[in-house]
């Protein structure tokens, strides 16, 4: 092998104006190619035929708010405190009321109810739900359920907001991936000739 990476390295060293053209075409070849079909990759896996996704595909259709995309909304009472303050166990209600109302979303879960708060209960989970695939989720609505965060944060909690809302859906490539990709490859390649 060591022999075999030796003659291609020499080879490289010699033909470089032949060596760097092919890398220039291959450049462009893959760059045209994510320019026509970059915004039309995926990362969502499915595997056709197989149990698993049958069960999938039953799940979709029988219960669809359970393939869907989901936010954690997570309160941290401040030092010397503890989310079951009632000022606190109050804002936390009033914030899951309000996630449970926001666009798109089908529910919001009250952390007290699915006794989700860590041991020391000074952290608590609210699960927030949107039946929907990630792609069809809108921006707005993810804003919207910040900005309820962001009030409970003024009522003095620290409040976070994190999930598969955040994911994304597909994975989005285009002409300045191909090209960064590209100055990179050249890059490293005209670092390794000389």
């Amino acid at each position: 092998m060591a022999t075999l990476l030796h003659a291609l390295g020499r080879a490289a060293f010699r033909r470089r104006g032949r060596f760097l053209a092919c890398w220039l075409l291959l450049i462009a070849l893959l760059g045209g190619g994510f320019a026509a079909y970059g915004s039309h990759l995926d990362s969502e896996a499915t595997i056709p035929g197989s149990q698993a996704q049958q069960g999938i595909d039953v799940l979709e259709k029988s219960l669809p708010s359970a393939t869907g995309v989901t936010a954690q909304l997570v309160f941290a009472a401040p030092p010397g405190t503890t989310v079951d303050d009632p000022a606190y166990r109050a804002v936390i209600a009033k914030t899951v009321r309000a996630a449970g109302k926001a666009p798109q979303v089908e529910s919001a879960t009250d952390p007290f109810r699915t006794e989700t708060v860590s041991a020391d209960r000074r952290t608590a989970l609210a699960q927030v739900l949107y039946p929907i695939k990630r792609d069809a989720l809108k921006d707005s609505s993810v804003t919207a359920l910040e900005s309820i965060a962001d009030e409970a944060r003024s009522d003095g909690l620290r409040t976070e907001v994190g999930g598969t809302v955040y994911s994304t859906g597909g994975l989005a490539v285009g002409i300045g991936e191909a090209i960064g990709l590209g100055s990179r490859s050249s890059s490293s390649s005209s670092r390794s000739v000389h």
